[in-house]
């Protein structure tokens, strides 16, 4: 008989390890601010026993308080999955269908199965979609200004000559058109001179 209490007592201390054998991965999502949600969490030391009952939810309202969390709205939005994959590398899949606003998130993770209950708190940041530490931002380069078509330059100072010698050719002594509009000898009359 004292036998029979030694092992009872030897099995009883024996169950809550092997009840707390099951465990929780970190939180792994590639979402971004203002993006749906989807993360992952691995499941640890699952047997085919646990998976037949085991639940997850976002923990209740008591829970949070206890741990000091806020339970805000947008966790209400969060929908929680198992996936078992035939690698044995199952987790629990998180997701929302709308794009999530608020720029991490904090939230307590119920589990229940048939030999124990836990509730583990998660929190992941949201960076914004385009954020990349490497990207250099583009070099400013101002669009070119429209000219007119009948725009005057105007003259720089040591273009300005008298009336005599913009109308004369330099090289071959004849006069003619020094080639910009609105001078004189310019037009027609000084290019005919000046093509002979």
């Amino acid at each position: 008989m004292l036998r029979k209490k030694a092992v009872a007592i030897a099995l009883s201390m024996l169950m809550p390890s092997l009840a707390s054998a099951l465990g929780l991965g970190a939180l792994k999502s590639s979402s971004a601010l203002n993006q749906p949600f989807d993360g992952r969490i691995e499941i640890l030391g699952a047997t085919a026993a646990d998976y037949d009952t085991l639940s997850v939810k976002l923990a209740d309202t008591q829970q949070f308080d206890r741990a000091g969390v806020l339970r805000e709205a947008v966790l209400l939005s969060l929908k929680f999955e198992i996936v078992e994959t035939p690698a044995g590398n199952d987790y629990i899949r998180i997701t929302t269908r709308d794009p999530v606003r608020e720029p991490f998130l904090n939230f307590l993770l119920e589990l229940n199965w048939a030999n124990g209950r836990m509730v583990r708190e998660y929190t992941v940041l949201l960076d914004p979609p385009l954020y990349d530490p490497n990207r250099r931002a583009p070099a400013y380069t101002p669009a070119p200004r429209p000219v007119a078509a009948d725009e005057v330059r105007p003259e720089a100072p040591d273009e300005r000559e008298s009336g005599e010698d913009r109308d004369q050719d330099v090289g071959s002594g004849r006069g003619g058109c020094v080639g910009e509009r609105g001078r004189s000898g310019g037009g027609r009359r000084g290019r005919a001179r000046g093509g002979r």
